[in-house]
């Protein structure tokens, strides 16, 4: 038996760990793919406020092109086959304006084991990809 505590699961402090992320957008998606929490860095990076994307479906930030091909929809997929998705491609802004980001999607689960949702993690590389471009 292990002499380590645990300490009690504090939502508060999970959250106050999300919002230090600024320059990570980090979300949470119900199992059919609709925002149901959104942290600052998602905030600065992707412009939507949580108040306005919550309840909206996430594929809102992927282009248009990807929409239609059905990439959100492959992206959790994999996710929930293989533990975590991974993409690097362009995702869309609330003002329309396209960036190149990586991002991991995986599966998430309640305390009884049952899948509920996804969480995604976002991270902006249009720098690097601009950078390679004109390489």
């Amino acid at each position: 038996m292990s002499n380590k505590t645990t300490p009690a699961f504090d939502s508060e402090f999970y959250k106050n760990i999300l919002e230090s992320l600024e320059d990570y957008g980090v979300f949470t998606t119900d199992k059919s793919g609709t925002v149901t929490s959104w942290n600052r860095g998602a905030e600065h990076v992707l412009g939507y406020t949580e108040e306005e994307i919550c309840g909206q479906k996430a594929s809102k930030i992927f282009t248009e092109e990807d929409r239609s091909n059905g990439v959100p929809e492959h992206e959790f997929s994999e996710a929930l086959e293989k533990g975590r998705g991974v993409d690097e491609r362009y995702h869309q802004r609330k003002d329309g304006s396209l960036f190149w980001a990586s991002g991991l999607v995986f599966p998430l689960y309640d305390s009884d084991n049952q899948h509920i949702g996804f969480t995604k993690v976002l991270r902006n590389l249009s720098r690097r990809k601009q950078a390679e471009d004109d390489a």
